[in-house]
């Protein structure tokens, strides 16, 4: 047996691990503390559940100008976080951002994929896996691969997993206001790093049925699989009442958001009120000038402003139902899952559900879906008129949820696909 000394917010413990136990090494690319986002809390939930399991180490990349929280990790049971590597900070002054700008262009890599001293932090790391004997690498993005040596970590028959939160390229074009000839540049620099990253990793781990689709039939990468999420079982439970307001979660400074929202405003929101003139909308996340903007523009619209976890629940379980009216991006709509996890009744588009439930799955869909605004507008009517059928679709999201994404065997899933032959010796290590 093995004792290893971990540190949680510089709380030293003792975590007993045998000697033979997969050693698995998660390289974020983001803190995950506070878990604010649908990214963090991947990342996040899934290190807790698996450090339980396993030993596990984690280093993340940061940005010089996002402020850590370091006793926030003292919920994270069993992982041993290094120190975290730092990427170019957004705010800084011009000869740096000039720096920057000439590293990126002459480089070749995507901006994202650009860290500070990469080369160094590389050596840190690699020795780090070499010398506690690290079995798995996981990525938790493409794009933070240079971080590491590739072709040594598969010399030394370490097994390299590439998690896909989202299909990078997409996620960028979709997401991003760059002039177009810098984002077609970046977009195709994006789409041949993945695709590069993934050909040498052993596997790669989708959290979209959907998304693993366009990998394997549009860019020809074949070692993706589809794996949920690894999240928790909600302690609040959403109950039926006469609230006077529908809810959507999320800043509308991401685009898709904004886009989601003025087509739901202009499209579906004004009829609805038709009928339902005293009914709200309510908006959480931080403020923007778009959300602002559309205070202005549209009566009964209200902004709650940043909530911390307990507000948003509170928000969340009041509210009559939720909406997910996104018409664009890849990956999981986490806005989604957390209405699920509480049993709340959602509508969403076809768009936003791609990420959660597909034909890859069988059985009744958890949530109503709106193929167009006028599909859109009914389903909000009967989730309105008819409480029974709003209770039986939140029980059935959340025994969907439940079963998919805060099960043991998820976690047993994740555990398979991370699994290397830890039994075999590499003398070269």
């Amino acid at each position: 047996m093995e004792e290893a000394s971990l540190r949680m917010g510089g709380v030293p413990m003792v975590q007993t691990v045998e000697e033979n136990t997969m050693h698995l090494f998660i390289l974020s690319s983001q803190v995950v503390y506070p878990p604010t986002d649908g990214g963090k809390q991947g990342i996040y939930y899934r290190m807790n559940a698996l450090g339980t399991r396993t030993r596990v180490s984690v280093c993340m990349v940061n940005s010089a100008d996002i402020a850590v929280e370091d006793g926030g990790f003292d919920a994270v049971h069993h992982v041993r976080t290094i120190p975290q590597i730092l990427k170019p900070s957004k705010e800084c002054g011009r000869f740096e951002l000039l720096c920057q700008t000439v590293h990126w262009l002459t480089s070749g890599m995507p901006r994202q994929a650009l860290v500070t001293d990469s080369a160094k932090e590389c050596e840190r790391l690699m020795e780090y896996i070499r010398e506690t004997r690290v079995t798995t690498v996981l990525l938790e993005s493409p794009l933070v691969a240079p971080l590491l040596d590739l072709p040594q970590l598969r010399a030394w028959n370490v097994k390299i997993v590439v998690v896909l939160h989202n299909i990078e390229h997409l996620y960028f074009q979709e997401a991003t206001t760059w002039p177009e000839s810098l984002r077609r540049m970046e977009y195709d620099r994006i789409k041949r790093y993945e695709i590069e990253i993934l050909r040498q990793a052993d596997v790669g781990i989708s959290i979209s049925p959907w998304d693993v689709r366009y990998f394997r039939e549009q860019l020809g990468v074949s070692n993706v699989v589809y794996l949920p999420s690894v999240l928790p079982r909600a302690a609040a439970r959403w109950y039926p009442q006469d609230s006077n307001y529908i809810l959507f979660t999320g800043g509308l400074s991401f685009p898709p958001n904004y886009e989601g929202i003025v087509w739901f405003l202009e499209e579906v929101f004004s009829r609805y009120r038709e009928r339902f003139p005293k009914m709200e909308l309510w908006i959480t996340g931080k403020q923007s000038d778009g959300a602002e903007s559309l205070v202005r523009t549209y009566d009964h619209v209200h902004l709650t402003g940043f909530l911390t976890d307990q507000e948003l629940r509170e928000v969340e379980c009041a509210c009559r139902f939720i909406i997910v009216p996104i018409l664009k991006g890849s990956g999981v709509k986490v806005k989604l899952l957390d209405a699920m996890a509480i049993g709340a009744p959602v509508v969403t588009t076809l768009h936003g559900r791609q990420g959660v439930f597909s034909d890859v799955l069988q059985g009744e869909e958890p949530f109503l879906c709106g193929e167009n605004a006028n599909a859109f507008l009914q389903h909000m009517y009967v989730l309105t008129e008819d409480d029974d059928m709003a209770v039986s679709l939140g029980a059935r999201g959340k025994a969907f949820y439940d079963a998919t994404y805060a099960s043991a065997e998820n976690v047993d899933q994740w555990l398979e696909v991370c699994r290397a032959n830890c039994e075999m010796e590499n003398e070269m290590r």
